[in-house]
Formats: structure tokens, C-alpha cells, sequence
């Protein structure tokens, strides 16, 4: 049997990549395409996920989009950026794309595919040679209009457009919110036309998409993306390895499942790393002591480029908060006890610190009066963050 090669390693630990097996997200598509399949009336046919960086919104977002052109539908997929662009984007680039392909190839199941960031770039820069800059307004009419169009023509054709978005928590919500919000409303849920959209993006997503100018987006499902079972991050990690044909040893993919704690791009670091450990040592299987060195090497990148980024970039207040919460470990604080640890009088002395991490998305609301930790492994790092910073500052000396 072969040695195992560096340059065959099948996983995947970057953002927003899509992973070579993906694991625990069945249900999810299969319920979005069932919904898709039903129409409008149907409660899911539009909705949001959200979740913390690195569970997989992204991931998933993609497959759906994916699927649904298998099912000869047709998508534009969109991710925001800071500022505004996407109804722009929507008037000027996606949609005529798409009533052009409806129009071209009624009669025909070709799936229709467009894809774009959206935020910075101006109407310009998305269509060259536009020469109309509407406002709010103007807008608005023309996505009105391009949106019926669109589901007009896809309604005969017996199809779906599908609309998804990604990082929804930073779309503009002085134009592009309230106006794709209003617009939707008309177009999915008044008309009755087959225009569905899916959004995806952190925990305060479901706080944007709410007040009285966005109210069908408010009232959309909103589907919480978590840790993957144990069954599925088993399956995450066994089934690259199995596909590359390469033997994995039980115990070590226990080992490695639990040490994710089910976090998706963890996942992907651990089994990254496992298979660098035995390819380095000339193996020809995946055994537990490859797993162990794959687990210290993934818990030092994530403090070097993870952990210690993040905590680094925090006020010293903030710091403290986090050191306060470190104690519970990872299940979580209650505030009476950050109150009492960080000698504070009343919970309404802490709110502020609770309310700006929340932003920054470094904790998040467990529940009434509780926050835990939104990235794995920050309670255990900051329990032992000293030695962490000694021994990585150690071995960067000895590398000169």
C-alpha cells in the first residue's frame, strides 16, 4: 500500500469552502428543495439561516443553489458586503440575466447560474455602460417590475427562481433592506409568484431583519445552523479519507470528534492536519498517534489565527469580561456570576460589554441572562492562555 501524500489531503479547512463530504445537512436541504418543490404558499419556500462563523451557512447555501439547478431551476447567488448594492445588483446585472435565459429557453429546463458579492461596487462597475442611477423609489418600481417579470415567466415555464444572499447580517437597512423586503412581499407572498429567497448570516441577523419596514422578512422562518451530531462529524471525518482510499483508524477518528466538539472548519483543521501527521511520518493509514499530532497542530493555529487575533483586537474591559467567562468553561456564564467576578454592583454595569462583544460576534445568548463563547475552544485557551502564549512564543524563538 502506498504512502499517504501531502498533496492528496481531501479536506478542507477554509471559510465558506465547500468540504468533500457534507455531513448533517440533509434535512435542511431536503426540507428548503421540498418547500422550493411546493411553491410559495408553502411556509419555508422562503427563509434564513444563521449561525456563527465556521458552522457551514455558506456551505450550505451553496448546495442548495447547487440542487436546485439540478432541478432545472435558476438561482442568483449573492453575498453582501459593507454598504449597499444588492438591489442594485438585482435591477441591473441578476435579474435581466435571468428574464433573458426565461425568455430565450422557455420550454427548456436549462438552469440559469449567477453569482456575485455585493456591497462596494456601484451600478457602474456591475453593468458597464449603465447610464440610469435610481433612487430609493425608482428602485424599487424597477425590482418590483424585473421581480414580476421574472416570476411571471417562470410560472409558465413551471420553474423556480431562487434568491440567495449570504452575510445578510451587514445588508444596507436604510435602502436595500426595506426595499427587497417590501418587494418580496408583493412579489412571493401577494402575487403568488415563484421567486424564493434565502438568506443566511450570524446570530444578529435575526435582529436586521426585523421592524415595521421589513415585516416579511421578519416573519420568515429563521433556521438555527449548529454543531454537527456525532454521527455526522464522525461521517465528516471518516468519509474523505474512505473516498481517497485511505484507511482511518477508529479510535482516532473518536478522538478527533470529540476534540471538534462538531464545530464544522474545525473539523476540517483537525482531519487537514491528522493526514499532514501521516504523511510527514510515511504512513500508509491514519492511526491515533497521527490524530494527536493533528490535534496540536490545529489548536495552534486556531489561537495564532484565530483565538489570539480576536482577543487581541478587544478593549481591556472586554478582555476581562471574556477571562470572567472563562471560568465556566464552554457551556456558558450566567450574569449574576460576571457580575460578582468582575466586582460589578448590578448587571446594568456589565450590559454594554455584553452588548458590544455580542456585536463583535465573540459571545453569544445562550438564553435569558446567560452568554457562552462563539467560537470552540476560547474557554479553554483563556483558562490556560499564558502557557499557550509561552509555549508558541517558545517554539517561534527556537524556529530563529
Amino acid at each position: 500500500m502506498a504512502a499517504i501524500a501531502t498533496s492528496s489531503n481531501p479536506y478542507r479547512p477554509s471559510w465558506g469552502t465547500p468540504p468533500p463530504v457534507l455531513a448533517g445537512r440533509d434535512e435542511l436541504l431536503d426540507d428548503a428543495l421540498a418547500a422550493l418543490r411546493a411553491g410559495p404558499r408553502h411556509p419555508l419556500f422562503s427563509h434564513a439561516y444563521f449561525g456563527d462563523r465556521g458552522c457551514g451557512k455558506t456551505v450550505l447555501l451553496d448546495a442548495l443553489a447547487v440542487r436546485s439547478r439540478a432541478e432545472g431551476w435558476h438561482t442568483i447567488e449573492l453575498a453582501c458586503r459593507s454598504g449597499t448594492g444588492l438591489v442594485d445588483g438585482l435591477v441591473e446585472l441578476h435579474l435581466p440575466q435571468v428574464r433573458r435565459a426565461l425568455t430565450h429557453r422557455r420550454g427548456r429546463r436549462a438552469a440559469t447560474e449567477v453569482r456575485a458579492s455585493v456591497g462596494i461596487p456601484s451600478v457602474a462597475q456591475l453593468s458597464a455602460g449603465a447610464t440610469w442611477s435610481p433612487g430609493p423609489r425608482s428602485r424599487g418600481v424597477e425590482l418590483e417590475r424585473l421581480l414580476v417579470e421574472v416570476g411571471r415567466a417562470a410560472a409558465r415555464d413551471r420553474t423556480r427562481v431562487l434568491i440567495t444572499v449570504d452575510e445578510l447580517h451587514v445588508i444596507d437597512r436604510h435602502v436595500d433592506l426595506p426595499t427587497l423586503a417590501g418587494t418580496l412581499q408583493l412579489v412571493t407572498q401577494r402575487r403568488g409568484l415563484p421567486v424564493a429567497f434565502v438568506g443566511a448570516g450570524l446570530p444578529d441577523v435575526v435582529d436586521v431583519l426585523s421592524g415595521p419596514d421589513v415585516t416579511f422578512l421578519e416573519r420568515l422562518r429563521k433556521v438555527e445552523i449548529g454543531p454537527l451530531g456525532a454521527d455526522a462529524t464522525r461521517y465528516a471525518l471518516l468519509g474523505p479519507a474512505q473516498a481517497a482510499g485511505v484507511a482511518f483508524a477508529l479510535e482516532a477518528v473518536e478522538v478527533l470528534a470529540r476534540a471538534s466538539a462538531g464545530y464544522p472548519y474545525y473539523v476540517q483543521l483537525l482531519g487537514w492536519e491528522t493526514w499532514a501527521a501521516a504523511a510527514g511520518a510515511g504512513a500508509t493509514r491514519l492511526e491515533l498517534v497521527h490524530a494527536r499530532a493533528g490535534m496540536r497542530t490545529a489548536a495552534r493555529v486556531v489561537v495564532e489565527q484565530i483565538l489570539e487575533p480576536r482577543f487581541r483586537r478587544l478593549a481591556p474591559r472586554e478582555q476581562d469580561y471574556l477571562r470572567a467567562m472563562a471560568v465556566d468553561g464552554e457551556d456558558g456564564s450566567t450574569t449574576a456570576d460576571l457580575v460578582a467576578r468582575l466586582g460589578a454592583t448590578r448587571a446594568a454595569d456589565l450590559s454594554y460589554l455584553r452588548e458590544r462583544l455580542l456585536a463583535k460576534h465573540v459571545i453569544r445568548a445562550t438564553g435569558r441572562g446567560r452568554v457562552a463563547f462563539a467560537m470552540p475552544g476560547m474557554a479553554a485557551w483563556l483558562s490556560g492562555g499564558r502557557r499557550a502564549r509561552r509555549a508558541i512564543t517558545a517554539e517561534r524563538s527556537g524556529d530563529g
